[in-house]
């Protein structure tokens, strides 16, 4: 413990002495080139003039963003973690402020000073640090974590130009909406570069919130859509499949829409249903895909009630899978029937004409907790189950046949658009254009 002391006291006067001729090398080590799927060390990059090169902050907020981005000749991506950038600026600020309180700093107050001198070091910290790497602008996929606003506000002092990306796209419910609107009314105003956007409906957040001003904010559609949306195209959701699969995209009873607690069971309907659906048809795949945040209380859940219902382990149904790590568009592409309740996958499963079946159930659709359900809206563009029985019915109906009229698949689409993105497959060349432009500009 005497040991770990001593490194943070070191670490500390390391940061406040400014002592950038270790800090910089350092962070160089720390610093990634992302690649696709694959990391590299960035200590010995040499700067390429016929190609931008982007430092993503708290990269670990950004999933599969940087590997798709990563794709384009035009753009290098080098990333930082979040942990390494806590280490910054825990030396300056208070441990666990939250995001709000950085955006209400008043001058003269004990905050500002912090603010002030988390500010200065950066500015001596980062001019060295892009000097080394060849930096050319900075991307962050959210504005509420205190350790990437000093580094991106210091970054754009510097003329480096500093771009949200932003990531929560799917704001179909007035909750959903109302949260990040509140969140950014309160923020104020925007301190970057450039906003870029999935949808209409997040533009639309961003400047009635007054965060953003219209011409601060680009649709650009979601990178990760890219791929799926050329897989279809190829018909690679027509393919045959030698089993039928039946995919459910977990969905947690903490969800408002269920109402307190799950207090209408159907969490617990849909749950046992599925591992009656393994066992009765032995012939189909079940495969659960939770998050992997939510993964740990999935299996948990499904264990326990696989040996109360069941009297059997889990682990013995050799056509269940519960997983946290397959691809959600492969399950997709491959899947005969799709289940889930607020996923974006229900609406990417949409477009790839799949079968898709909602569990909500008609007594709870009769009640206040509906509001909290985005796609209640629109029930016409999937099946609803009733209840658990008919649940069984459109399941066992729909793994036989899939009934799909145009005019469906056609609101589907402009659904799709509204809510997650553009039809074209073009988003990493529209984020490319964009961000470009600016750094050419600055």
């Amino acid at each position: 413990m005497s040991i770990l002391k001593s490194l943070l006291s070191l670490w500390h006067r390391l940061v406040i002495r400014h002592v950038y001729s270790i800090l910089v090398p350092f962070y160089c080590c720390v610093i990634k080139e992302r690649k696709g799927k694959k990391l590299s060390s960035a200590l010995f990059l040499r700067k390429q003039k016929d190609r931008m090169t982007l430092l993503a902050l708290h990269a670990d907020y950004f999933f599969a963003d940087l590997e798709v981005l990563s794709g384009s000749s035009e753009v290098k991506i080098l990333q930082i973690t979040s942990p390494w950038q806590v280490r910054l600026s825990n030396q300056f600020y208070p441990k666990r402020m939250k995001g709000t309180a950085y955006y209400r700093v008043r001058p003269g107050d004990k905050l500002q000073k912090r603010q002030a001198y988390c500010r200065l070091f950066m500015l001596g910290f980062l001019s060295r640090l892009y000097e080394k790497l060849g930096i050319d602008g900075v991307i962050v996929g959210n504005v509420r974590f205190i350790y990437d606003l000093d580094w991106a506000y210091a970054s754009k002092l510097l003329g480096k130009p500093y771009f949200l990306l932003f990531r929560e796209g799917l704001l179909h419910s007035p909750d959903r909406y109302a949260v990040p609107y509140e969140r950014h009314r309160r923020f104020g105003r925007f301190q970057g570069t450039h906003v870029i956007v999935h949808n209409i409906v997040s533009k639309k957040m961003f400047v009635e919130s007054g965060f953003c001003q219209d011409d601060e904010v680009s649709i650009c559609g979601v990178l990760r859509m890219d791929r799926l949306i050329e897989r279809i195209r190829c018909g690679g959701h027509l393919r045959k499949m030698s089993r039928k699969k039946l995919v459910l995209f977990y969905f947690t009873r903490q969800d408002l829409a269920l109402g307190e607690d799950d207090s209408f069971h159907i969490f617990n309907h849909v749950t046992r249903l599925m591992i009656y659906f393994a066992l009765r048809y032995p012939e189909i795949d079940v495969i659960v895909k939770s998050k992997n945040k939510d993964y740990p209380e999935a299996l948990n859940y499904y264990e326990n009630l696989c040996l109360e219902y069941f009297d059997r382990r889990l682990s013995s149904i050799s056509n269940f899978v519960l997983t946290s790590r397959l691809n959600a568009h492969d399950l997709i592409l491959s899947a005969s029937v799709v289940i889930g309740l607020q996923s974006t996958t229900l609406l990417e499963a949409a477009i790839a004409e799949k079968s898709i079946i909602i569990p909500y159930f008609k007594f709870i659709r009769q009640s206040s907790y509906v509001q909290y359900l985005g796609y209640a809206p629109y029930f016409d563009l999937f099946e609803v189950a009733d209840d658990a029985k008919d649940l069984v019915r459109l399941i066992i109906l729909r793994l036989q046949k899939n009934d799909l009229s145009p005019q469906v698949l056609q609101k589907r689409k402009e659904v799709f658009e509204r809510f997650v993105s553009n039809l074209e497959g073009k988003a990493s060349e529209n984020y490319v254009r964009v961000i470009r432009h600016f750094v050419m500009e600055g």
